[in-house]
């Protein structure tokens, strides 16, 4: 299986031209398209939709992940890594060091380079490198270290004592927000429990919960996503209509 995240825009003609370059080359290949939509150059949103989807598929799946940067042409190295037993081909922006955190950078492999066009860039390089991978995913011999892996560190929440503060990274179609406040930093922070989300001056969410349930009516609810972060979803709305919230906000927890 093959997946492909990009920035390429919903609806565009190169999401389409990189499926069939690889279903021309692998008739009964299984590919999936995760996001298009990704913020142009937004190697952190590209990341955390990723970290969200992983678990979903098997081992040795291969990841596609075509964000572009303002550095391409001068830093035009490809690379792969390992995550979560599954194979990671990006560029070498920053993306795979927001992918592994603090794990050991030496996992980052150089396949080769490339500095030709972004929207073009499944059929001339990641492609085949994918379809490599498809027929020999424990064929690690080829692939030399990357020394010079682009190191990007991700935003983190904060905590002043009174209040965490993270922030909303995502928003999916339905307009529901996605932070970057996990369930182990709100247990740090408050770990007798008792917390209220700040969703608005005069609007605050009393009870978090450990997975999706939906509420009859427009109620707002909060829960734990599968990978872990706080997400705030509206019955019958959304939450970034209702409370103005935008990609990038901060968001605050209060004690109780």
């Amino acid at each position: 299986m093959i997946t492909l995240l990009t920035d390429f825009g919903a609806n565009s003609i190169y999401a389409t031209q990189a499926q069939v370059w690889l279903k021309s080359r692998e008739k009964n290949l299984e590919i999936v398209d995760i996001s298009h939509q990704i913020h142009a150059c937004d190697i952190n949103e590209a990341a955390y939709v990723l970290e969200l989807m992983i678990q979903s598929f098997p081992e040795n799946t291969v990841h596609i992940v075509a964000v572009d940067f303002d550095e391409r042409h001068e830093q035009t190295e490809i690379v792969h890594f390992r995550w979560k037993g599954q194979h990671i081909l990006t560029y070498n922006n920053g993306f795979a060091s927001l992918c592994l955190k603090s794990q050991d950078a030496s996992s980052i492999h150089l396949l080769g380079s490339y500095d030709g066009a972004h929207l073009t860039s499944v059929p001339n390089v990641f492609g085949q490198h994918a379809l490599d991978l498809i027929h020999e995913p424990q064929n690690d011999k080829t692939y030399s270290i990357a020394d010079q892996a682009h190191i990007k560190t991700a935003l983190q929440p904060v905590s002043n004592g009174e209040s965490l503060i993270g922030h909303v990274l995502y928003f999916d179609a339905r307009g529901t927000a996605y932070t970057n406040i996990t369930q182990n930093d709100i247990e740090a922070f408050a770990p007798n429990g008792g917390v209220s989300v700040v969703l608005s001056r005069h609007e605050r969410l009393d009870k978090i919960s450990n997975g999706l349930q939906y509420n009859e009516g427009g109620s707002t609810f909060c829960y734990f996503n599968g990978a872990g972060y706080l997400t705030i979803e509206m019955h019958r709305g959304t939450v970034k209509s209702m409370y103005g919230l935008q990609k990038g906000q901060k968001l605050v927890i209060e004690k109780r």
